[in-house]
């Protein structure tokens, strides 16, 4: 599945021309607003369009609502997304989960995938706030997002760049924040993103981009 991420990075990587070395990012090699058309022109869904939103969760920071719409008196229909999240998520965090909840649009490809019903999303908000990937495999929601969760974080921090990062990583020679403020993703999720074992698994199953 990780070929979808390679797919998404190598074409935004050809029309945006990422640097090879991690020391001449400015603002995080990956911006959201430009992996938006990548997705739509992929055929998952025809347009997303996001949204910021005053309703407050612990758990669930952003979510997708997916539409089919008419597109005309006669030229059919289309599909949309709607993304909302929490106006109160700082800058990183607001990256993170639009980049997540774009990757739903491609993931999340039938119902049983998505959280539906009122009861469905509590059963997914308390699964999430267990966070333990014991329960993986028994609700599809709560697998798909996952999955998104490390889409977002494989687009946004590619490997490429943490393996040139790995051993000043490890020395502490960079600290988690220092990571976080360079490619402008939340601190939670960094020292996760360089654990040997995610790390190797990540370089073996991601072709690495023509740099």
């Amino acid at each position: 599945m990780l070929d979808i991420v390679n797919s998404i990075l190598k074409s935004y990587h050809s029309e945006h021309h990422l640097p090879a070395d991690f020391d001449k990012l400015t603002d995080g090699p990956v911006k959201t607003r430009l992996l938006k058309p990548l997705i739509e022109e992929r055929g998952y869904t025809d347009k997303i369009h996001i949204y910021e939103t005053d309703h407050e969760s612990d758990s669930i920071f952003a979510m997708v609502q997916m539409e089919v719409a008419p597109t005309g008196a006669y030229s059919g229909e289309q599909q949309l997304a709607h993304i909302y999240f929490q106006q109160r998520l700082n800058y990183c965090w607001r990256r993170f989960v639009v980049c997540k909840e774009m990757y739903h649009c491609m993931l999340d490809r039938t119902d049983d995938e998505r959280a539906n019903t009122v009861e469905e999303l509590n059963r997914l908000v308390e699964l999430l706030e267990q966070d333990t990937s014991s329960v993986s495999g028994r609700f599809p929601p709560y697998d798909t997002e996952r999955q998104a969760e490390l889409f977002a974080l494989e687009t946004l921090i590619p490997v490429e760049y943490r393996l040139q990062m790995k051993d000043a990583f490890n020395n502490g020679k960079i600290t988690t924040k220092e990571v976080a403020d360079k490619f402008r993703i939340p601190e939670a999720f960094v020292p996760f993103s360089f654990q040997p074992s995610y790390l190797q698994a990540v370089t073996a199953y991601r072709r690495p981009l023509l740099f």
